[in-house]
């Protein structure tokens, strides 16, 4: 970073200055000139397959388990009550999923960025600071 450049954000993913983004990745940095960038979306990936095959086996298993429940031995309802939490747990982690920030070049297709749930509100700020820093 030149020492003329102002930094307007910085957080987890990456750092905002008035003439360029810094990218924290897993393979190291990249720096993007804020000229070149036409858009920028903050979208949420869910995959709706998934929420809705958890959805089933927790019911199932939860139908299955009271359904059958004088006949069950001590593994079958073990088992079925894995399977149940797994299916729960399977939609409810689609559900939230992850989130992406797709910068846009102008001529060019979208850089991605991959965010966490648990870095949601550190995406979301960040994606504001970079419009903030686009659109002035």
């Amino acid at each position: 970073m030149n020492s003329n450049e102002n930094v307007q954000f910085s957080n987890s993913l990456g750092s905002v200055t008035d003439k360029r983004i810094i990218v924290n990745r897993k393979e190291g940095d990249e720096e993007i000139d804020i000229s070149k960038i036409s858009s920028i979306i903050y979208k949420k990936n869910r995959n709706y397959f998934f929420i809705f095959l958890g959805i089933i086996v927790f019911l199932a298993g939860i139908y299955f388990f009271y359904g059958n429940l004088r006949y069950l031995g001590v593994y079958e309802i073990v088992l079925v009550i894995l399977f149940s939490i797994l299916g729960f747990l399977t939609a409810l982690a689609n559900w939230f999923g992850g989130h992406q920030i797709v910068l846009g070049f102008s001529g060019k297709d979208g850089r991605t960025i991959s965010v966490g749930s648990s870095k949601r509100k550190e995406g979301e700020e960040f994606v504001q600071a970079i419009k903030k820093s686009i659109f002035k």
